[in-house]
């Protein structure tokens, strides 16, 4: 078949593009975010906009293929709903959900990443080493306007992430919506 030599081609020509591909698809694959979504999602709802579609939107920002929601959303030709509709939903969507689908795909990761690091040797015997580093989103000129002249108006949030180095992965996230909040706060939930 044709589409097998081209991806046989692209192993050959740059293998880590391929693998990090493939990465990619096993995190972020529609199916199980949407399955996702039904189990974790609480009181949430879909009508027309599936949260995978949300999520596909927020990683193209997210890596900085766009400049911004609505610009992702004006490249996105099938998009089902409004812009505004959109960001109704990225508004309602509950923070324990943003946690469920981060500490999910770190579990789907791992099935993939552990049979290749079989032969690495843990940085702390007997102990499972995690680093946990807060993260202040940045505060933004994209924001109300009569908020826009002070310099402490409005922060975006915050989150709480837990890295673990000897699979290089992001094993969990705990966000906060209220800028302000100490980050010792949080680490109760971690």
């Amino acid at each position: 078949m044709f589409i097998d030599a081209v991806v046989e081609r692209c192993v050959e020509q740059s293998p880590v593009t391929v693998m990090a591909r493939l990465a990619l698809q096993r995190a972020l694959e529609p199916a199980w975010i949407d399955e996702l979504f039904e189990r974790a999602g609480g009181t949430q709802y879909t009508r027309e906009l599936l949260f995978s579609t949300t999520v596909e939107l927020m990683s193209v920002v997210a890596v900085g293929l766009r400049p911004s929601v609505h610009a992702a959303a004006k490249a996105c030709k099938d998009l089902p709903v409004s812009v505004q509709a959109l960001y109704d939903k990225i508004r309602r969507t509950d923070p324990s959900l943003v946690r469920a689908l981060v500490q999910q795909r770190a579990v789907r990761l791992q099935e993939v990443l552990l049979p290749m690091m079989s032969d690495k040797l843990p940085t702390v015997p007997g102990y499972r080493l995690r680093i946990v580093d807060g993260n202040h989103l940045p505060a933004t000129e994209k924001r109300l306007k009569p908020l826009r002249g002070f310099r402490g108006a409005a922060l975006p949030g915050q989150s709480l992430v837990v890295y673990d180095p000897e699979l290089n992965l992001v094993v969990d996230l705990v966000p906060c919506e209220d800028g302000h909040a100490q980050e010792r706060s949080l680490m109760e939930l971690a």
